[in-house]
């Protein structure tokens, strides 16, 4: 799987993209972030596939995901999918 990560969150990765073999029974988009030493608090949600998830959507196989930060603006959050709770 193809991993990237937008905005204030690239600095974060050592490389960006960067390629990764996720554990057949697949992993949350929380429990990846964490095992990449991400701030939970700083990621909106995760784009799998060119579709936005929020981050306990399961991953089980996909091509390409990234780290969404907070911040994105306004026209692009609707051009993405991109929602947040409560709205």
């Amino acid at each position: 799987m193809e991993i990237r990560a937008f905005g204030p969150l690239r600095k974060l990765l050592e490389e960006s993209p960067f390629h990764i073999e996720i554990p057949k029974q697949g992993v949350t988009g929380r429990e990846l972030a964490e095992m990449l030493g991400m701030p939970l608090d700083e990621i909106e949600c995760i784009m799998v596939d060119g579709r936005a998830q929020d981050l306990d959507y399961k991953i089980t196989c996909c091509q390409r995901l990234a780290f969404v930060p907070y911040g994105t603006p306004g026209p692009y959050r609707l051009i993405l999918g991109i929602k947040r709770q409560g709205r």
